[in-house]
């Protein structure tokens, strides 16, 4: 396929200020940019003091990737300055996740089809955020009323279409 334009083989991502989605019993909404997000890496004790520091209010959170890594979810107004810090390595990725929210009465068995590994947890807490979501690596922070999906922003498209067609199906097939 000579000349064959590229960007035509998968599809376009959503303006994630306005996107949404209502289903049965389940909406879904994107935001972009509107968090600070930041990788930590180090010693456990070190990411959580040093994340404790800088997490205030309700949009705020940590979400553990590994022994030794840590999303960090701050408000926008929050800033860390990237580099080390008290021994943790720090990197600004605001820019590279977007947040889907997922929520409402249905949202639990949607998120359920999406990941077996949210079935299995339960009510409990992840061990780790880090889930395999519709076939691609998300990060999940659970809410009782549905979940934060951080995904990183070349893969939302296929996340958000995965969802759209899941609640399509949903809608006919209920």
């Amino acid at each position: 396929m000579p000349d064959a334009d590229r960007a035509t083989f998968w599809p376009a991502a959503p303006d994630w200020s306005r996107a949404r989605i209502e289903g049965r019993g389940v909406t879904v909404t994107a935001a972009h940019g509107d968090r600070g997000v930041y990788l930590l890496s180090g010693p456990q004790d070190a990411v959580r003091a040093l994340a404790a520091t800088h997490i205030s209010g309700v949009c705020a959170c940590l979400l553990p990737i590994a022994p030794d890594r840590a999303l960090m979810v701050t408000a926008p107004e929050v800033t860390l300055d990237e580099g080390w810090q008290d021994g943790v390595a720090v990197s600004q990725l605001s820019d590279a996740h977007v947040r889907i929210d997922v929520r409402g009465t249905a949202a639990e068995a949607l998120l359920f089809r999406a990941s077996p590994s949210l079935a299995l947890a339960g009510d409990g807490p992840l061990a780790s955020a880090a889930v395999a979501f519709a076939g691609v690596p998300v990060l999940v922070e659970k809410r009782p009323d549905g979940a934060k999906i951080h995904v990183e922003l070349p893969l939302t498209p296929h996340v958000w279409h995965w969802l759209l067609a899941a609640l399509s199906e949903t809608e006919v097939h209920p």
